[in-house]
């Protein structure tokens, strides 16, 4: 008996259309893929289909490099960490510190108990900043 043939899914056909004009990823309107997209299947796009072009049209911009604009990526390691966070101002660790004791404070004042680890999560958090201050 014979296999029925799969009817191509929504995402196969963005992806070949970002693979025809790659330019489209650049841009930051949808528009002209939902219309090559409604020529190619010869219906309208529903909200299921946008959302799996946003999905598929992030995915295709990591590929090529293109989402990464302007970001930094993380450290490799954590010795990496710390040697970027020596290298800066004290008055940025300061801050550091005085926005963990701020956390700590707030954790606290909701739930002393309850919360116990979180407070000893920024406890250890702020003790690092202190020694990275003191190098």
């Amino acid at each position: 008996m014979a296999k029925k043939r799969k009817k191509p899914s929504v995402s196969s056909f963005f992806r070949q259309i970002y693979r025809e004009r790659p330019e489209l990823l650049e841009s930051t309107s949808n528009e002209e893929v939902y219309n090559l997209f409604s020529e190619m299947t010869k219906r309208k796009i529903t909200d299921r289909d946008k959302a799996i072009l946003s999905n598929l049209k992030s995915l295709e911009r990591k590929k090529t490099k293109l989402g990464t604009k302007g970001r930094r990526k993380p450290a490799k390691s954590q010795n990496h960490a710390v040697k970027a966070a020596v290298g800066r101002g004290a008055s940025h660790l300061d801050r550091l510190e005085e926005s963990i004791d701020d956390c700590m404070a707030a954790a606290k004042g909701l739930d002393r108990e309850g919360l116990f680890t979180v407070i000893d999560h920024l406890r250890k958090a702020r003790n690092e900043v202190v020694i990275l201050r003191a190098h």
